[in-house]
């Protein structure tokens, strides 16, 4: 896919495509049905030759069908995902959610669950479409019939300390001076600028239709 990015930077890109790591674990495991997604993007500048990461996005996808425990043990044992329970009555997702999707819950008929963990671009490619890139390529290759997706909205620098940015390969310095309250209602309307919309009891927690 070539994006002309002439407008924006002085260089031009082509841009390589994503690539994944997908863990499914096997049928007789306890976090059957619960599959993380690591994926990171690729662009190779056309004066140079040389290959630059654009950044990372990181998801899981759950299949309900396929779980063997509840779905709050399935989250709970998955890093921080045990935020995203404030979107459900224990399996079944919350009255407001289908307010926010702007559905019936006779109209949700997918079993696939999808919550993005983190989305980072670098600095260089930021403002220029890449994240839309991410997720739309990450949604069309793991989860085309998902109907909608989730978020929980928590700034990188907030969550990272400042001594870890080299070892992870991010770079958070442009947001550093921001306070907390700042970065947090920065990237909230960021997310809202792409269709996601905040839960009333905890406005980092975000959901977006997809499919219907």
């Amino acid at each position: 896919m070539r994006l002309d990015l002439s407008d924006s930077i002085e260089a031009e890109y082509d841009f390589l495509g994503m690539q994944y790591n997908y863990f499914s674990p096997s049928k007789d495991s306890e976090e059957y049905g619960i599959n993380k997604i690591n994926g990171w993007g690729e662009n190779i500048e056309i004066n140079s030759n040389e290959i630059k990461g654009i950044g990372n996005i990181d998801a899981l996808l759950i299949d309900k069908s396929k779980l063997s425990i509840p779905l709050k043990d399935a989250l709970d044992s998955t890093s921080d995902y045990s935020l995203f329970m404030g979107a459900f009555y224990g399996d079944e997702l919350k009255d407001e959610a289908y307010s926010l999707l702007e559905c019936s819950k006779n109209d949700i008929y997918s079993v696939q669950l999808l919550f993005l963990d983190r989305l980072y671009i670098h600095p260089e490619y930021r403002a220029k479409g890449f994240s839309n890139i991410f997720l739309s390529d990450l949604i069309e290759n793991f989860a085309p019939s998902i109907q909608f997706s989730f978020l929980y909205a928590a700034p990188l620098q907030i969550m990272t300390d400042e001594s870890r940015e080299k070892d992870i390969n991010q770079d958070l310095s442009q947001f550093r001076h921001l306070s907390n309250e700042e970065a947090n209602e920065r990237l909230i309307n960021y997310y809202k600028k792409k269709g996601y919309k905040s839960f009333s009891h905890d406005k980092n927690l975000m959901i977006r239709r997809e499919n219907f």
